[in-house]
């Protein structure tokens, strides 16, 4: 049960046969069991969801037996992120799939294996074309509490720069924001006087995704609740409630998440009281997630105070976004009714973070008015994801999923690596962030781009500390040794 930060890579480097094989028999079977008639109705894709569910999760089970660590591999972590993102849906039954073909269907199924099959054989060449040879020593050094505390106040502070900014520090503005209606929330910003600074503003946030990680980082080089943890721990649940504010489900998963992450890794060992706590915690946070979704659009205080239920009675279960639906739709209707978007789509995705002000052409909803289409252009301020298994469609079709997959094994292997760095606390809270931008990237490839920000950011602080301290200095000791409590 030990999360290694040694050199032996034998568990990981296995050819993931039970994966693979899982993934195919899983498509097949989820291919067959889609029935001829009644598509559009509730549950009516259920035991196709259940199938490929567990054709995807099969080498997630069995490598969990042979070693619990192996379940935190990147792969892994998105296997689940495709069940979560896209194959739930069908399992829950949660809603109608009208105007879907069974084509369509079928064809979604089987893109999610066949992004899923390609997925696991990018992760196995990048094994064989870039071998692991960790460094004797990394090129910036382990970390100490002053700079894990010093960092965690830096990421608070810009983290929540906009509203700081929009309320121009004022006690009373800055409270109200915890509680705003996702509708209030754009009539509530602009008083600020932010202007045209306001994206600029928000690609800061990114930074305050990162005061909870650095706080179980500063706990668990320190071994107790000081006040320094106290304080981090505060500013963060600060970070995590202006994130959440408005509805923005991805912001709270991406920093929880990250968090738990980064907390279970920097475990010596690995125990079933360990994973049993991080099934709690995601338990809850499912929990939390839907009562965001059902909540925002009145606000959380008056929703508690009224007694609002967090499950729906018209969607039944955990609600997600709908990623199945659009994904049918976008089968449909490309590329029989609208060309494939090429590289349209490739420069909406990259160009994510980057504030309209100073991209005046960047693509508007992919390049792609599925929502015209669908007949739901009455609906305000609606927006639709079709995952990432969709938006490669859209792209260019099944080649570019293949493409897609690849790539993503790619960047799903090279997290991975971060789990052998032989600074042990700097890679957990890089693969931390680096894993949750993938697996949120799963929803929306955009989103690859945008929680990529969070990495960047984390880096660019090891980079200003590896610059800035002197040189010839000495590292801090592992995570865990009776010296690191006293490193700077």
């Amino acid at each position: 049960m030990v999360v290694s930060s040694g050199r032996s890579t034998d568990s990981y480097r296995a050819f993931p046969g039970w994966s693979l094989i899982g993934i195919v028999a899983g498509t097949l079977a989820a291919t067959v069991a889609i029935p001829e008639f009644e598509l559009a109705a509730m549950g009516s894709l259920r035991v196709s969801g259940i199938a490929l569910s567990l054709g995807l999760l099969l080498g997630v089970v069995t490598a969990g037996f042979r070693s619990p660590a192996a379940l935190f591999r990147a792969e892994h972590l998105l296997m689940f992120g495709l069940v979560y993102w896209v194959v739930l849906d069908a399992v829950q039954g949660g809603y109608e799939l009208e105007g879907a073909s069974r084509e369509a269907l079928v064809g979604s199924m089987a893109s999610i294996g066949l992004f899923a099959a390609f997925l696991w054989i990018g992760s196995v060449l990048t094994w064989l074309i870039i071998p692991l040879h960790p460094p004797a020593r990394l090129p910036i050094n382990d970390l100490g509490p002053r700079f894990l505390f010093c960092a965690g106040i830096v990421c608070f502070v810009l983290g929540g720069m906009r509203v700081w900014v929009g309320c121009s520090l004022s006690p009373a503005c800055i409270a109200d924001s915890f509680d705003v209606s996702r509708a209030g929330r754009a009539a509530w910003m602009p008083e600020g006087g932010i202007g045209n600074w306001d994206t600029v503003l928000q690609n800061l946030r990114y930074f305050g995704y990162l005061t909870l990680p650095f706080a179980v980082a500063l706990h668990r080089l320190q071994r107790r609740f000081g006040w320094p943890v106290l304080l981090l721990i505060s500013f963060g649940l600060i970070n995590l409630i202006l994130s959440t504010a408005g509805g923005n489900r991805r912001s709270t998963g991406t920093i929880v998440g990250a968090t738990a992450l980064t907390w279970i890794l920097l475990h010596p060992k690995i125990s079933l009281r360990h994973l049993l706590i991080l099934s709690g915690v995601a338990a809850a946070l499912l929990l939390f997630l839907q009562a965001v979704v059902l909540w925002r659009h009145s606000g959380f205080e008056r929703s508690f105070e009224a007694g609002k239920p967090i499950f729906s009675e018209e969607r039944p279960g955990i609600i997600v976004d709908r990623n199945l639906y659009w994904l049918g739709q976008v089968l449909t209707m490309v590329p029989d009714y609208h060309p494939y978007i090429g590289s349209t789509g490739i420069v909406a995705i990259v160009s994510a973070p980057i504030p309209r002000s100073l991209f005046p052409s960047k693509p508007i909803n992919r390049g792609i008015d599925l929502v015209t289409f669908t007949g739901q252009q009455g609906n305000k301020g609606f927006t639709w994801t079709c995952s990432a298994v969709g938006d490669l469609y859209l792209i260019g079709g099944y080649a570019a999923i293949i493409i897609g997959g690849l790539v993503y094994g790619l960047l799903a292997n090279l997290c991975s690596r971060l789990l052998w760095w032989p600074s042990r606390l700097t890679g957990r809270l890089l693969f931390a962030v680096s894993a949750m931008a993938l697996f949120v990237g799963l929803r929306d490839l955009s989103e690859i781009v945008l929680t990529g920000v969070a990495f960047l950011c984390l880096w660019g602080l090891f980079f200003a500390r590896e610059k800035l301290l002197p040189r010839g200095r000495s590292s801090p000791a592992p995570v865990g040794s009776s010296e690191s409590s006293q490193a700077c």
